[in-house]
């Protein structure tokens, strides 16, 4: 499981560090990544160091370093409390790493077919709906395959530049 994000209180970085600890605590075959870096970096460090190997801690990665977590992801966990475009979960999908986060503007917006989301801070429905998918390739797979498929096609530069284009047009 990855986690991508500031870390900061609004991103869910504290239900994130939760949700890692009870999966991997849970099953020996769970790992979690943490990548990203803010004022909640040393509570990242702490559930890392405390994991026994089970949580890895990054801090801030590189373009390339952080496209190859996304690939090598069973998942990407999304506890946000709010998403202005949802960059993470767009990302994830684009590697074909299905999301699993929080209901929220944003999440709800990038998400779809790509992932699952559960009620806004649903703490119990987010470790269930990371668990279960976990437990099934099957779902997982197609999950990600229907959210990249969806990222190319919906936000893809050359889509994103057509509807600017069109923006222009209609107000020029």
């Amino acid at each position: 499981m990855l986690f991508v994000s500031r870390m900061e209180r609004e991103k869910g970085v504290l239900d994130a560090i939760s949700v890692l600890k009870t999966l991997t605590e849970a099953d020996a075959r769970v790992r979690g990544v943490m990548v990203g870096g803010g004022s909640l970096e040393p509570e990242a460090r702490r559930a890392a160091q405390s994991s026994r190997g089970r949580i890895e801690y990054l801090g801030a990665l590189g373009r390339d370093a952080l496209n190859r977590e996304y690939a090598r992801a069973a998942i990407v966990l999304m506890p946000s409390r709010f998403e202005g475009l949802g960059m993470v979960a767009l990302e994830a999908q684009a590697a074909g790493t299905p999301v699993v986060g929080f209901d929220v503007d944003g999440l709800r917006d990038a998400v779809g077919a790509g992932g699952v989301l559960v009620p806004a801070g649903d703490l119990s429905a987010l470790r269930v709906a990371a668990s279960d998918l976990l437990e099934d390739p099957d779902r997982r797979a197609e999950a990600g395959a229907r959210g990249r498929e969806v990222v190319l096609a919906e936000h893809s530069w050359d889509r994103i530049g057509a509807r600017l284009e069109e923006i222009y047009r209609s107000v020029t």
